[in-house]
């Protein structure tokens, strides 16, 4: 007798498809998304939520370049050298006019996030981070590895008088990340902040190119996380990756306050 297998991710009419690592890490039941209370079909969902985004990726990948069928190995690699390509006329004019990207960076920054005037000061730079102090992995705590290896916690009931206190503390770690996936999220649509008409106006004052070029790189960008997952990981863990880094800081911090 035939087993048949139900594909959860569903991909549509695209052609594309994620890496394969991508792909077994989504059907896990045991992910940390997969596990999360949230998810009421577990790994059906992350593979449901991942699966819409990757098509939304792989749409926005073909109108920027204008190939339909982006699936093969040698059209990606070639994408992506066309986009490196486009780096040094980016970083050149980026030089010619930092301190004008800075500040409309911060500003189109803060609009996005309706924040008032003056609640933050931001120093920010262009140009290659400073890694040498990023940290690229977890630091290693043996009390979490131990939780890690205990049976995961069953809710029956989401009544707080009816929890233990270790049942709370574990939903208050599933509510801390499904609140990271959020802010992730949010960042990830910052990195498109440049398409807003009154952002791209002054991006074309100072160059057409430069609107276009930044398209393509983060279009192209976006379609590796899921396409060469194991090469982004590399890229992250050795600091190649690193886009850049913030410190935060108490304004008042000087004064002990």
């Amino acid at each position: 007798m035939r087993r048949k297998l139900k594909e959860q991710i569903d991909y549509g009419n695209t052609p594309e498809r994620m890496d394969p690592n991508l792909e077994r890490k989504l059907a896990s039941p045991d992910s940390l998304y997969a596990t999360n209370p949230a998810m009421k079909k577990g790994e059906a969902d992350v593979q449901r939520l991942v699966s819409n985004r990757f098509q939304k990726v792989a749409d926005k990948l073909r109108q920027v370049t204008n190939i339909q069928d982006l699936s093969s190995k040698q059209v990606q690699g070639m994408v992506y050298q066309e986009m490196m390509r486009k780096l040094p006329n980016i970083m050149r004019i980026e030089a010619a006019h930092k301190d004008e990207l800075i500040e409309l960076a911060i500003q189109s920054s803060l609009d996005e996030g309706e924040v008032p005037e003056g609640r933050y000061q931001i120093e920010a730079d262009l140009g290659m981070p400073d890694t040498g102090n990023f940290r690229m992995e977890p630091e290693e705590d043996e009390e979490d590895e131990e939780e890690e290896k205990e049976e995961k916690l069953k809710f029956s009931s989401f009544d707080l008088d009816e929890l233990t206190d270790e049942e709370i503390l574990e939903l208050e770690k599933h509510k801390r990340n499904i609140i990271n996936a959020l802010i992730q999220g949010a960042a990830k649509k910052g990195h498109y902040l440049f398409q807003k008409p009154e952002v791209k106006s002054r991006l074309d004052a100072i160059d057409p190119s430069l609107y276009r070029d930044y398209l393509g790189i983060m279009a192209i960008n976006d379609f590796l996380y899921f396409s060469m997952e194991q090469m982004i990981e590399q890229m992250s863990q050795t600091g190649q990756g690193v886009a850049g880094k913030v410190e935060l800081g108490d304004a008042d911090e000087e004064e002990g306050e």
